[in-house]
């Protein structure tokens, strides 16, 4: 692993590469912050680039942090934050001082896309609930370290066999009340409205995406439900429409207990991310300080023991304490090249035992 002093996203040669390692493969259009483009990395991995103006770096530093902390295969996960210290031309067309959050794309199409092309009703009603499930599973994850997605709807979530995936974070907060208010009106709860975010509105929002799933339209509280859809789904969506917040599913594992889910199963969806090893706070600690010191650092162990985690999130401290400075973010860059390339002033160095 490499940590480039160096600004990032200084184009050098190639107009359709960031980084000199991101190669531009398309629009995917506008998210909750800004415009999304497609990307794919050297290895050929699949990635999304969120683009923000240069004024909102701190909301760039709280979501990639959000997503570093937070861990579901149904939510995408956090690859780096870069800023643009010149001006991109196209395709990129990236101002001064722009922010990139690059993050994994998830596999898959549009929810509602996919959904309305499946003409066998039973078949369609399984795959909402499955869709469901991945949702709910998603959300818990966020509930579980406070934090509101603020936009669950039809767009926003993709779909690849039964598997659903929840992206954009890009109105997500912590709970409470917010000053102004964010999301997509069709599916904001009353009290979202007034700019509340809570459990019990990413509940509501995920009603109303059940809503529109089986009607195909946009979602309305008093629409008639589809004569299709099992009793239970059905029951399901009015309970998580209800105006009451007290009368709604309590949480996402309730709502995967309606599905079917077992509730020992939901329930242990409380918790999100495994917690971190004894002491690797203090082991990024020392390897931050050898990067600081000297400008590079050799972590030994055998396979499975962390070494990749430890090398990643030394790095990502690194780009959180640069970003708050308001200096240039340093680049994560994973090679097995030898020697590392120049411009690379630190190094991490993983070897077995």
């Amino acid at each position: 692993m490499a940590q480039p002093r160096n600004p990032p996203p200084r184009e050098r040669g190639d107009s359709t590469l960031l980084a000199g390692r991101y190669r531009y493969e398309g629009e995917l259009g506008r998210g909750a912050s800004g415009r999304v483009l497609a990307l794919t990395d050297r290895g050929g991995a699949a990635r999304v680039a969120k683009l923000l103006d240069a004024h909102a770096g701190a909301r760039a530093q709280w979501e990639l942090d959000a997503l570093l902390a937070v861990e579901s295969p149904h939510l995408v996960r956090a690859v780096e934050l870069l800023r643009a210290v010149d001006a991109l031309p196209a395709p990129f067309s990236i101002p001064r001082g722009g922010w990139v959050l690059v993050e994994t794309r998830a596999p898959g199409e549009r929810s509602d896309r996919v959904l309305a092309e499946l003409t066998d009703l039973e078949r369609r009603a399984e795959r909402i609930a499955d869709a469901a499930r991945g949702v709910a599973r998603g959300l818990a994850a966020l509930h579980a370290h406070g934090l509101s997605h603020g936009d669950v709807k039809p767009e926003n979530v993709l779909l690849e066999g039964t598997h659903a995936t929840l992206i954009d974070l890009g109105a997500a907060a912590p709970f409470g009340r917010l000053e102004s208010v964010s999301g997509t009106l069709a599916f904001l709860a009353p009290e979202a409205r007034e700019g509340e975010r809570s459990v019990a509105t990413d509940l509501y929002a995920l009603g109303a995406t059940l809503l529109a799933w089986a009607t195909g339209i946009e979602p309305h509280p008093e629409q008639p439900l589809p004569s299709w859809l099992p009793t239970p789904l059905a029951s399901l969506v009015r309970a998580l429409l209800d105006e009451r917040v007290a009368d709604r599913p309590r949480d996402a594992a309730a709502v995967l207990t309606a599905l079917g889910e077992p509730p020992r199963a939901a329930g242990a969806l409380a918790s999100f991310a495994p917690p971190r090893p004894v002491g690797i706070g203090d082991a990024i600690d020392k390897l931050v300080r050898l990067l600081d010191e000297h400008g590079w650092a050799v972590i030994v162990g055998p396979d499975g023991s962390g070494r990749a985690r430890l090398a990643e999130e030394g790095a990502r401290a690194l780009q959180r304490r640069e970003a708050r400075a308001g200096h240039e973010v340093p680049t994560l860059v994973r090679t097995s090249d030898a020697p590392v390339a120049p411009e690379a002033s630190s190094v991490i160095v993983l070897e077995g035992t």
